[in-house]
């Protein structure tokens, strides 16, 4: 190309002419379109509230703790929009000595009330099972998709880590593989569709699945192989305690998280669930990984090769049991799906953004960030597990129907609740 005192000279003049636009988008239509399939809204139920209570989850603006009647009561209104599945987190108010009004400890069961105490397990398995049940009982199979989230059924808010304690409040391995057995058994029996694993104890999707098919039972398990001890999960408690819990990956320790994903995928997840969602790059290698498991196959080889394992010695058994039975690990990876889950940091910042921007500019970064999602996803998606799914598709489908539609749907949400930041 000739260029003469800033003009093109001769045919390259052509070169920007209509058929050669100064653009660089090849493109004109969206690639990736979300829909309200492609999401399960997360939906917080506090056992102890009475029908038809609700009450705010602190630090969460807009967001509401539910009593059983109100989370059956929302269900039905998500389905009206056309929300399939649904995560349900059950939990109570466990009031600490200290405390002042209503106390959401989250997903700790208030079991005074059924005269239990947070080390029986089965009386507190038995009160998440009743839930599902009258769940089930609402909303059939082809209707609802049920998520149940275990998690509160044993936390530890002082160190963090979750499952069954002795007498001397230690964490005991045989107990917390029985609670995992039972969990698996009871939950599917009461009508869950799929179980979230924590990505938090040794062996848990193995644990589940003997127990499922010991049982006849056929519940999916949804992993949270990359699970972290991300500070940012926490942000609805004002103070944090022992933010480490010992049991879930470093942020940043992204060749954990690839063993991890690989170990689960053998183990037989049907669902990976990325967690927090914004980890975009987790996400990428997860469908790489099962789109070419020789790929993953041959990064696990590498790692026998380095010194990661000198602390668990077990894991690098694991490791080679897979390898060695590496065909049994690329048949599961043909039919495993991923998701994502959004954790409660990510919906804070999201108040914020809406309060200082307003809705519409909050609508056109969740719109980004879903659409980056399921473009890497694609056709092995599964859910994105948000507690903003119902706001963002309301919004979706009023920017899809015009301004006047948008105007109307505005009028109608709630009021934002003012938050201080400190």
């Amino acid at each position: 190309m000739n260029v003469a005192n800033g003009r093109l000279q001769g045919d390259e003049s052509a070169y920007y002419s209509h058929a050669r636009p100064l653009n660089r988008r090849i493109m004109f239509d969206r690639e990736t379109v979300p829909s309200a399939a492609d999401f399960s809204q997360t939906v917080d139920v506090d056992l102890d509230l009475g029908d038809g209570e609700t009450r705010p989850l602190p630090n969460m603006p807009g967001y509401l703790i539910r009593s059983v009647s109100e989370a059956i009561s929302y269900t039905r209104s998500l389905l009206a929009i056309g929300v399939t599945s649904v995560t349900y987190r059950l939990g109570g108010g466990l009031r600490p000595a200290d405390a002042t009004g209503y106390v959401y400890a989250p997903l700790l069961i208030n079991t005074s009330a059924a005269g239990a105490s947070l080390d029986n397990s089965g009386a507190l398995i038995a009160r998440h099972a009743e839930f599902y049940r009258s769940l089930r009982a609402q909303f059939p199979t082809q209707l609802l998709f049920i998520i149940a989230d275990p998690f509160g059924l044993a936390p530890n808010l002082s160190d963090g880590a979750w499952g069954a304690r002795d007498a001397d409040g230690k964490l005991d391995p045989d107990a917390t593989g029985r609670l995992l057995a039972t969990i698996a058994v009871e939950y599917a029996q009461a009508g869950a569709d799929a179980i979230l694993t924590m990505g938090r104890i040794e062996g848990e999707i193995e644990i589940s699945r003997q127990a499922l098919a010991s049982a006849g039972l056929t519940a999916q398990l949804y992993a949270f192989s990359q699970n972290n001890e991300s500070k940012a999960a926490y942000v609805y408690l004002e103070k944090l305690g022992k933010a480490d819990s010992f049991q879930k990956i470093l942020p940043g320790n992204i060749t954990e998280m690839k063993i991890r994903t690989i170990l689960d995928v053998a183990a037989g997840a049907d669902a990976i669930i990325v967690k927090p969602a914004d980890n975009l790059h987790v996400v990428q290698f997860t469908i790489d990984f099962l789109e070419s498991p020789h790929v993953a196959l041959s990064f696990l080889r590498d790692t026998l090769g380095s010194d990661i394992y000198k602390d668990r010695h077990d894991i690098r058994e694991e490791v080679e049991r897979v390898l060695a039975g590496e065909e049994s690990f690329i048949d599961n990876a043909r039919r495993v799906r991923v998701g994502t889950y959004t954790v409660s940091g990510t919906y804070y910042s999201d108040s914020l953004l809406e309060r200082a921007k307003g809705p519409s500019f909050l609508f056109s970064v969740q719109d980004e960030r879903f659409r980056n999602i399921l473009s890497i996803l694609k056709d092995r998606a599964t859910f994105i597990i948000d507690r903003s799914a119902e706001w963002y598709l309301r919004q979706l489908d009023a920017s899809n129907s015009g301004p006047a539609e948008t105007a109307r749907l505005a009028s109608t949400q709630p009021p934002t609740i003012h938050i201080d930041v400190v």
